[in-house]
């Protein structure tokens, strides 16, 4: 993949690693030699919403070299609370208050469905590249600070005690470096699909460039481009993906339901069906076709939302094409899908309820086996994803669990004092039953809302 030049390190380990972050040097900063506010031989000047966020962004999709726009220019613009909000955030850290992980975590959080989202994960993205730009930095420390700018994840400052490496769960047959900025960059342009009311013109304008061709082809980079260009597709074609759809994800439910003999052998059954027509996993077959259906549609947000919910049904089967499919925000896609369409969001809430049923049963499984270190990935994940945490990066980084990883996971779902996992076990299916009642409330399918029915009444052993 052509990306442009790695910018020098921003911020040093001791400025990550310690809770008194020193100021940035001044010619390491973000701020242009001119500030975006206009003039004969400046930028144009910022008038509008799209013109600020055009501003920031300038050349790079990913947002690593922002420009900072004077917050009294912003403000004389409507609608750019979140961009104020990045400003002042950046100039903070970069006048030594504060952290980058935790800041920028904060500013997402506030601003979700807005361009803060993309303009945060872009930022910790450039500190990220910074780190694994430096030989000297390599080590479990740098892999450390790198868990916590590219997740919500935080310290549990018990490194010394934590005998799992901070990105073991980054998995794929990729090197280090190269699977973590695939992650990283994916991620930031996700950030771009968060709710159809992001300004994404700018964003899409500058992946334009060859020199982001490597992005371009992605997934995440096609449809960030689709969506910027308006591209409307054709009518029945985006019919047949929401169909092929809704299918996948009445399949992907009753797999996930099939806790019973009689239940499995009447998936297989089902299964066996589809398989004639479609493949040996006709669920990501159906996943792959809307994925293709919708894509070419970035101007309609159902396909929009169609497309991230059956590309992070992939990545959560871990079939998906771009490599590594395993994340943390996985779910949380699934999340942001829903806010793109009425007919996408209870498709997408299933989802999500699917994604947790399937990481507690895992997790029932592999909690005092040496299968925990997985099964917590798809835990973590799923927990986030529906609206727990904030969760400690000790639940990924220990080969076996301690009274502090339960304590975490059910401290993440609002139960408090749990230290064993069968009081997180029944905390985390209170918090399954409450997802599972609330979709099938939602769901205008009678048999998706008898599999949740099923799903919701079983979820507290």
């Amino acid at each position: 993949m052509t990306r442009p030049r790695l910018l020098p390190v921003l911020i040093s380990l001791a400025a990550l690693a310690t809770a008194c972050p020193r100021p940035v040097p001044a010619h390491l900063r973000v701020d242009p030699p001119k500030e975006a506010v206009g003039g004969s031989d400046g930028p144009a000047p910022i008038t509008d919403r799209e013109g600020a966020v055009a501003a920031i962004v300038g050349s790079d999709p990913l947002v690593r070299s922002p420009t900072l726009p004077p917050v009294s220019v912003l403000r004389d613009v409507s609608d750019t609370a979140p961009l104020i909000a990045y400003v002042e955030s950046v100039r903070q850290l970069e006048g030594g208050e504060g952290q980058v992980p935790r800041s920028m975590q904060q500013l997402e959080d506030d601003h979700r469905g807005s361009e803060a989202v993309a303009l945060a994960r872009g930022y910790r993205l450039r500190v990220t590249e910074n780190l694994l730009a430096s030989p000297a930095q390599a080590g479990a420390v740098r892999d450390s600070q790198i868990l916590a700018l590219l997740t919500p994840l935080t310290s549990s400052g018990e490194g010394a005690t934590l005998n799992r490496a901070p990105l073991d769960w980054l998995d794929s047959d990729e090197p280090l470096e190269a699977r973590t900025r695939a992650y990283a960059e994916r991620w930031t342009l996700a950030g771009w699909l968060d709710a159809p009311e992001v300004d994404i013109g700018p964003a899409g304008k500058a992946l334009a460039a060859s020199m982001y061709d490597g992005l371009l082809v992605t997934p995440m980079g096609s449809l960030v481009a689709s969506r910027a260009r308006g591209d409307q597709g054709d009518d029945a074609t985006v019919a047949a993906a929401m169909e092929d759809l809704h299918i996948a994800t009445r399949w992907a439910l009753q797999e996930a339901a099939a806790d019973r003999d009689t239940e499995q052998a009447a998936w297989a059954t089902a299964k066996a069906e589809a398989t004639k027509s479609l493949g040996d996993d006709p669920i990501d077959v159906l996943l792959k076709r809307a994925w293709s259906g919708f894509e070419p549609a970035g101007g309609r947000p159902v396909a929009v939302g169609g497309a991230l919910l059956a590309h992070a049904g992939r990545r959560w089967r871990n079939t998906c094409d771009d490599a590594p499919c395993v994340g943390l925000d996985r779910v949380d896609t699934m999340r942001a899908a829903g806010r793109w369409s009425d007919d996408v969001a209870p498709l997408a809430h299933v989802w999500r309820v699917l994604a947790l049923k399937d990481a507690l049963d895992t997790m029932d499984v592999a909690h005092d086996t040496v299968m925990y270190p997985r099964g917590a990935i798809a835990l973590v994940d799923a927990v986030l994803g529906t609206g727990g945490g904030p969760l400690e990066d000790q639940v990924l980084r220990k080969r076996s669990p301690d009274e502090g990883v339960w304590l975490v996971l059910a401290r993440g779902v609002g139960v408090e004092g749990v230290t064993s996992w069968d009081g997180a076990r029944a905390a985390l299916g209170a918090h399954l039953q409450g997802e599972a009642r609330r979709a099938a409330a939602a769901i205008d399918d009678p048999e998706m809302a008898s599999y949740l029915d099923r799903i919701a009444t079983r979820a507290i052993p």
